[in-house]
């Protein structure tokens, strides 16, 4: 007689990818295999007993070789049980409570759907406002603050009215003796409307270029536009062009020279006196021109 078929061994855990992936079908390819293997089981079992049972039905074995079979035929159907179990339960299918480890304690340390609600019903809104009586003390530390908008006393203010004593008002005059150096400084000026005082003069070397200033009195600069014509600047304009104004001159030889203004384009404006030296007719640059203005 041949040997017992090999017993069936489940190829897939199928509960394993049940757990896995919840809602994604089972993989045709391992069914096909689990179910080959079944197949392969069944018709080596159905071969076996084919070798155990005659045409009429009785058996071919020996009561100890019915022993034998019954026992293996015990662990196979067990385990093509087995199987079956685990794959039926890969499919649809729902467990109590109870059968899942430790559910039901998670499930009891958790808020129910009224505690929530309760538990919301308690707290206030994500926007929302109080009155100055919800807030604990609120309204007697305001009582001790001052409004965003008031005014003091110079008494409220520490050391303020000392302060304020050492200050001249805003609208205040002082003596010239008040205001070191000022006597002194203005005993050196002329009065403004003392029309005897020379108001600018000059003394210049017009041969070199630009002419040289030697001293002045409110004149910026003297400039020659051509031999002979000087153009002297004023520092501070005068009121207008009426002024009265007198010159010198001297050149490097024994010839007479003379300062004056010609209608060739010499003239004065309140900003600027231009004037002409001259040797007999001719312009000539002189080595010494004198300038003094009257207004």
């Amino acid at each position: 007689m041949s040997q017992p078929p090999t017993p069936y061994a489940r190829q897939y855990n199928f509960a394993g990818w049940s757990v896995s992936h919840p809602t994604t079908p089972h993989q045709g390819n391992k069914l096909d295999q689990e179910y080959n293997a079944l197949l392969a089981t069944v018709n080596a079992t159905i071969s076996r007993l084919g070798e155990i049972q005659k045409d009429d039905g009785t058996l071919r074995l020996t009561q100890a070789q019915v022993e034998a079979l019954i026992a293996e035929s015990e662990v196979l159907i067990d385990a093509m049980a087995d199987a079956a179990i685990q794959a039926a339960a890969g499919g649809s299918h729902t467990h109590l409570i109870s059968a899942i480890t430790g559910l039901q304690a998670a499930l009891d340390a958790k808020a129910s759907e009224a505690a929530l609600i309760s538990g919301l019903a308690g707290k206030a809104a994500t926007a929302h406002s109080h009155a100055i009586a919800d807030v604990t003390n609120l309204q007697t530390t305001l009582n001790g603050k001052a409004a965003s908008a008031h005014t003091h006393v110079i008494a409220d203010v520490t050391g303020l009215q000392t302060a304020l004593d050492g200050k001249s008002a805003t609208g205040h005059t002082h003596a010239q003796s008040d205001v070191t150096g000022l006597v002194a400084d203005l005993a050196g000026k002329a009065s403004a409307t003392n029309v005897g005082i020379a108001k600018a003069w000059v003394s210049f070397d017009g041969t070199t270029t630009p002419p040289t200033i030697k001293s002045s009195h409110n004149v910026t600069s003297v400039s020659r536009t051509n031999t002979g014509v000087y153009v002297i600047n004023f520092t501070a304009a005068f009121a207008d062009a009426n002024y009265c104004w007198t010159a010198s001159a001297r050149g490097t030889g024994a010839s007479y020279y003379i300062a004056y203004q010609s209608t060739a384009g010499n003239g004065q404006t309140a900003s600027a006196l231009t004037l002409v030296t001259s040797s007999a007719s001719a312009p000539v640059n002189c080595s010494l021109v004198n300038v003094a203005v009257f207004r």
